[in-house]
């Protein structure tokens, strides 16, 4: 996949039989998936028109399901062939949909577009489909839905805050990965035989609900099954603040710091709770590996 930084208002070389799907597409769910899809059964070639940060970002600020980076890679791993991005402020994000459509659309100047039917854009959500529609090539796509409802990223956010991972694995089409690097921790779980990765997390991803996961975690390209502690660490004495822990089953490395690892949630297991001694965490530890191991068995 080619990524290109455009310019507003600059001109690129055109692309000759470009499909371009625009939207959203914070976690890339099922719909979003749709999307990529449909642009690469309409077009000679495959795109995707991605913001930095998106407008969303302005408009409601917040933690997120995915970053810049990993929507390129997920871009990416659905065969796309380019990625677009746009460097977004408050003066783009006040921009009206007419200036958009010129600014941006016009100078990457694609021979169809790709939307879901509810895709707005411009200043005050103001630009639809009925607007695209009268200036390009435009094929819309109908709403995913389940027995539930609309699949959006607003209902898998409020899965994960519930815990629910994988009722969220459902809708997103793919596990709920978050990125970060490895930093020194407490090292209690390394003085009772589980030690763990503590993650500096490389950007505000939405976390799951406080609590005990059974996953995979991807450490030098290497795919683990782990148990994830996502919380404030109540688990013994000390200073408490949120974070990402994981346990890699079968792994006996030492010197990890400083590594990026790729964390996924599939199941929740239990609460976090406050142990009254390491023995006492360590019998739920012992616990919680059984349990882990019993879900992540196929």
């Amino acid at each position: 996949m080619e990524t290109v930084e455009l310019e507003i208002g600059k001109a690129i070389a055109p692309i000759k039989g470009l499909s371009l799907a625009l939207g959203n597409f914070d976690g890339f769910h099922k719909g979003h998936q749709r999307l990529l899809l449909e642009a690469k059964f309409h077009g000679l070639y495959s795109g995707v028109l991605l913001f930095d940060p998106p407008p969303s970002s302005f408009l409601s600020p917040g933690p997120a399901l995915m970053g810049l980076d990993d929507k390129e890679r997920f871009a990416a791993s659905m065969g796309i062939d380019y990625c677009f991005i746009v460097k977004t402020d408050r003066d783009f994000i006040s921009m009206p949909p007419e200036s958009f459509l010129a600014e941006v659309i016009d100078k990457i100047a694609p021979e169809s577009l790709v939307v879901g039917e509810d895709f707005r854009f411009g200043a005050g959500a103001k630009g639809d489909v009925g607007l695209l529609k009268r200036k390009y090539k435009t094929y819309v796509c109908k709403l995913l839905s389940d027995s539930k409802g609309k699949i959006s990223t607003s209902r898998i956010k409020g899965l994960l805050i519930e815990g629910k991972a994988k009722e969220a694995w459902g809708l997103l089409g793919h596990l709920y990965e978050i990125r970060g690097k490895t930093v020194k921790g407490l090292q209690n779980g390394r003085k009772i035989g589980f030690p763990t990765l503590n993650l500096s997390l490389n950007f505000p991803y939405i976390l799951p609900k406080e609590g005990v996961y059974a996953g995979i975690c991807y450490l030098g390209g290497m795919p683990y099954k782990a148990m994830i502690n996502v919380g404030d660490n109540p688990s013994v004495d000390g200073p408490h603040e949120n974070h990402v822990e994981v346990h890699l089953l079968g792994y006996s490395g030492t010197d990890d710091y400083g590594k990026t690892v790729y964390v996924d949630f599939l199941y929740r297991i239990r609460d976090e709770r406050k142990f009254t001694s390491l023995g006492e965490l360590k019998q739920q530890l012992s616990s919680d590996k059984k349990a882990v191991e019993e879900l992540l068995k196929n």
